[in-house]
């Protein structure tokens, strides 16, 4: 993908970002304007939330979109960022038109890697190429 697209593909995704916390105590808003897959599941492009499942798991996160459709457990491993950033930011790889969500990072907390799957795996043999990986700010609020 070309800079520029990379550019204007993050401008999509960007919000004011709240000061950090541990995302166990992290809600992250997220509008994602175009479609997107998590592991096998097609999702349309919206306002979507992304939260611990509760419990001590960190790994373990709950997305949704903003009017509580399309609710999916997902279990993701933890990591830490190659460099720091002061936003909470989501990662998508893309493969031709179709796009993954990969990972999610908040400042202070690490960030956790979705796990792939067989549709990203298919859509990377189609596109045979490795994936062209964006990022973009989400707007983070803290639970009560």
């Amino acid at each position: 993908m070309h800079m520029r697209s990379v550019a204007a593909f993050g401008l999509f995704l960007m919000a004011a970002a709240l000061p950090a916390r541990a995302l166990t105590n992290e809600v992250v808003h997220a509008n994602i304007p175009f479609a997107f897959h998590v592991r096998n599941t097609a999702l349309p492009p919206g306002e979507y939330v992304i939260q611990p499942a509760g419990g001590t798991n960190r790994a373990l996160l709950l997305l949704r979109r903003n009017d509580g459709s399309h609710p999916m457990f997902l279990l993701t491993t933890t990591t830490t960022p190659k460099t720091e950033s002061t936003t909470a930011h989501l990662v998508f790889n893309r493969y031709g038109q179709e796009r993954f969500l990969h990972a999610i990072f908040v400042p202070g907390d690490g960030g956790n890697v979705f796990l792939g799957s067989a549709t990203e795996s298919q859509a990377a043999r189609r596109a045979a190429s490795a994936p062209e990986t964006t990022q973009g700010r989400a707007h983070r609020v803290s639970r009560s």
